[in-house]
């Protein structure tokens, strides 16, 4: 062991000091790298600022003037003209079109490769202008003279060489600057004093202080961007930006400071005798006062700054403090592990050699594996990434509900997969099951119209039954009985050991199959998980045709609740032509919505009642010879044409269900109803959608195998 001179000591200190710089400037560059770089990512964070209110407020008035420019009598109604745009602007419906515009910019500014989209029609636009130019004067005497060069230049991305440069630095520095603060520690520790516990110190401090920086400046931030108000677009967008960098940011710091705090833990505890020692030390500096005016200083500056922000951001610093002391509290429990199990073998003189060595070398594996941790974050920030964005929200992906012929159709020229009873499923625990998974399921599968039956239903003495509400229980039996044979009810409610709940909790909404003590979905909660994907999948339509016991007012109430209002669709009148499905998406009304039995089209005009808007076949098929097209319920003339395609009874649903769902019988009945009833069938509704062919025979009838 070599102790360090006092020469040897400042230069080590100088050292720290620029491996905290290089420390700290290495995380910026990472994060830009992995934020910024990526293409998925970035577009995700543009999005974002896009929906800030007060950036779709000052883009509302910059669209706004150049409307009123372009047409000074709409001046009057600037009001108007402005809430309308802004509407548009921060709207979930505007996501795909800019989405699609941010990819070719992001690739443009970002990525010199010569297949870009946008680099290529700047090039032919070039050339067709000069073309013009020469051979058709005429038709272009009102292009301006420079236009091609203009073209020309967005080509040889002349317009991008800031960004493009300043990309190329940030891809070299996110790994260079992680390699020069690695040297500078490793010479620190050289010149100071060689030891593990000495390593352990020096990289440890320098990672506090490094993460110390980055949270002064997440806090300094925070707390602008809550004082300041933004006023103009170029701030709003700034101020947006910043915070939906916030918790990225954050998450990195977290990083690097606790694999800071681990290396200094560590290092305490060489050789290890007591992990318990590090949690008296931790306490004893949290309350001790700073000895140096240094260290003073930097209390008090942390301490003010975590005042203000609890001042202006409870909630924000509430949260970060749940999850740093969740980190420690996994943190202490491990290391009580570590010392009860080394204690343990202590007292029972197990493996002497073995005791010694983890007592030994224990502290130094941690700090291994808190180095192997920290050089795997370096490797995930630093990391090329990519420019390209996935298809889904780029321009690439123009489809709708997964393909680009369907988007021109009008809704009710689709077809589309239907299930039968859709909340009755086999992962649901539901008695006598109809489809393999619930409804979320069903959607990831390609499900896109759900028959369901609602109720009102209320937990009971029984836990995990739900039993129909009082008012509805006597009509919800004798479906049952009816549906199922009252054996059968009587049999299955012995089984699910509820012939005599009572119902004592709140009433809500359920979906169950006539009566709810053989399976119930709370209505609510599965609704809140369809708004969920249908905002994770902007370019899919969806369907409800709702058997209604539940009031329409409390179907309303239950979809502005989960905020589902917003997307609903009200068709033009009846005999006038659907929107396409590419127009449903492009303005955000993407999910239909009919009612068997009641629907207040008065009050709520999306809320289609089903014997006006549809016609389907029989529902009560006892063989496959049974099928047939002839109308059951509605005109013939109504716009929907549901297809009740399952056998009914209930000892062989799954067999029945291959057996009609194949291909050889679902497709000739479903084209030979087309046929006689002049309209393709909307939706092809089957048990089991799983089984069968359900998926290719509803693309036949589209026209795209």
């Amino acid at each position: 062991m070599s102790s360090a001179t006092p020469s040897t000591s400042i230069a080590s200190r100088i050292l720290m000091v620029l491996a905290t710089i290089l420390t700290a400037a290495a995380m910026l560059a990472g994060l830009a790298n992995f934020e910024l770089l990526n293409g998925n990512r970035f577009a995700g964070h543009a999005d974002d600022i896009r929906k800030d209110p007060a950036v779709a407020s000052a883009l509302g008035v910059v669209v706004t003037d150049k409307i009123i420019t372009a047409n000074t009598n709409l001046a009057a109604l600037r009001p108007l003209v402005q809430s309308t745009t802004t509407s548009v602007i921060e709207s979930d419906a505007a996501g795909p079109v800019f989405r699609s515009a941010v990819r070719p910019l992001h690739q443009y500014l970002t990525s010199d490769s010569d297949s870009q989209v946008l680099l290529q029609a700047a090039d032919i636009a070039a050339i067709s202008i000069s073309a013009l130019k020469e051979f058709k004067p005429d038709l272009v005497a009102s292009v301006p003279d420079n236009l091609d060069v203009t073209f020309s230049s967005i080509g040889s991305q002349s317009f991008a060489a800031h960004t493009l440069q300043a990309a190329r630095w940030v891809r070299v520095l996110s790994w260079l600057l992680p390699l020069l603060a690695a040297l500078c520690l490793l010479a620190a520790v050289l010149m100071g004093r060689r030891t593990w516990r000495s390593a352990g110190f020096t990289v440890g401090r320098v990672l506090l202080w490094a993460a110390g920086v980055f949270a002064a400046i997440i806090s300094l931030g925070v707390i602008a961007n809550t004082i300041f108000t933004p006023t103009g677009l170029v701030p709003a967008v700034a101020s947006a930006a910043w915070s939906t960098m916030v918790v990225p940011t954050a998450i990195l710091t977290l990083i690097v400071g606790f694999a800071g705090l681990v290396l200094i833990a560590c290092a305490r505890t060489l050789p290890v005798r007591n992990l318990r020692e590090f949690d008296q030390w931790a306490l004893r500096a949290a309350r001790s006062r700073p000895t140096t005016p240094a260290g003073w200083g930097v209390r008090v500056v942390a301490l003010g700054l975590l005042g203000v922000l609890m001042v202006l951001r409870p909630a924000m610093v509430i949260q970060f403090l749940v999850a740093l002391a969740g980190v420690a509290l996994v943190a202490y429990v491990l290391a009580e592990v570590l010392v009860a199990g080394y204690e343990a073998a202590l007292r029972r003189g197990l493996a002497p050699k073995a005791v010694a060595s983890i007592r030994r070398y224990g502290a130094r594996v941690l700090a291994a594996l808190a180095a192997v941790a920290l050089l795997v974050s370096v490797a995930v920030f630093a990391w090329p990434q990519s420019t390209s964005i996935a298809a889904e929200t780029g321009p690439a992906d123009q489809r709708c509900n997964g393909w680009v012929q369907l988007c021109d159709r009008p809704y009710n020229d689709v077809s589309f997969e239907a299930s039968h009873n859709s909340m009755s499923a086999l992962d649901e625990n539901y008695f006598l099951a109809e489809q393999p998974t619930g409804i979320i399921g069903q959607l990831n599968a390609g499900v896109r119209v759900f028959l369901i039956d609602s109720w009102y239903g209320q937990s009971t003495n029984r836990p995990g039954v739900i039993a129909n509400s009082d008012a509805t229980r006597a009509q919800a039996v004798a479906q049952a009985n009816e549906t199922f044979g009252a054996s059968t009810v009587q049999s299955a409610l012995r089984l699910r050991n509820s012939l005599n709940v009572k119902p004592e909790g709140p009433i809500g909404l359920y979906l169950c199959h006539e009566l709810c003590e053989l399976g119930a979905t709370d209505w609510p909660k599965v609704m809140s998980q369809v708004k969920t994907w249908m905002d994770q999948h902007p370019r899919e339509v969806v369907t409800f045709f709702v058997q209604d016991i539940v009031k329409p007012a409390d179907v309303a109430t239950m979809l502005g609740d989960v905020g589902l209002l917003d997307k609903v669709y009200t068709p033009p009148a009846k005999g006038q032509d659907w929107a396409s499905l590419g127009q449903m998406i492009s303005s955000g009304k993407r999910l239909v919505w009919l009612h068997e039995n009641e629907a207040d089209t008065a009050a709520y005009p999306w809320m289609l009642y089903g014997p006006q808007w549809s016609q389907d076949t029989e529902y009560t098929n006892p063989s496959v010879a049974s099928f047939s097209c002839a109308i059951k319920r509605g005109e013939p003339d109504n716009p929907i044409f549901l297809m009740n395609h399952w056998l009914s009874g209930f000892g062989s649903l799954q067999a029945d269900a291959k057996k009609v769902n194949a291909r050889s019988v679902l497709l000739p009945l479903a084209q030979k109803c087309e046929q006689e009833r002049g309209q393709i069938p909307n939706y092809v509704a089957v048990n089991y959608y799983n089984l069968g062919d359900l998926k290719s025979v509803v693309q036949t009838l589209n026209g795209l195998d």
